[in-house]
């Protein structure tokens, strides 16, 4: 009976040794399998890409084989006025560039002229201030002779 019990028990461990590998392997084939998906993954991004391009191609190909609704040749018109207009823009941007700076030089001008004007108006009030000054102090003089004159006359 121990026999019989002791080759049970070797047959139940080797049971769950046996379940346990077979768990490890199916963890290890699906590890594997994640990893091939994502080894996987770029070259069906790659695939996808290269088919875009192939139908992008065929689509060219069509286009130009086919003048009456070429769509390169109707962009390429599209481009050709979006180019005038711009080239058009650029014209009229110059001439109010140009246009500005004759302004500027006006508005300097001007600004000189004023400025000297200014600088010429400071001096003659220096001047007048100064003549003020002498004007004054010869009015009081006069005053003060006036009043002297008025004091020997009235003794």
């Amino acid at each position: 009976n121990i026999i019989k019990l002791s080759e049970q028990v070797k047959q139940g461990y080797s049971r769950e040794e046996l379940l346990r590998k077979l768990n490890s392997l199916e963890e290890s084939i699906h590890d594997r399998n994640r990893q091939l998906n994502r080894a996987n993954e770029p070259r069906r991004e790659f695939d996808r890409i290269i088919s875009k391009l192939s139908q992008w191609i065929k689509t060219t190909e069509q286009q130009i084989k086919d003048p009456l609704t070429n769509h390169l040749q109707q962009t390429t018109n599209s481009l050709k006025e979006k180019y005038k207009s711009i080239q058009a823009l650029l014209q009229s941007t110059k001439d109010r560039t140009n246009l500005f700076d004759d302004l500027r030089q006006k508005y300097n001008r001007l600004l000189d002229n004023l400025t000297q004007r200014l600088t010429l108006l400071d001096e003659a009030n220096l001047i007048i201030e100064g003549k003020r000054d002498e004007f004054n102090k010869q009015n009081e003089y006069v005053q003060n002779l006036y009043q002297q004159l008025e004091n020997d006359f009235t003794k």
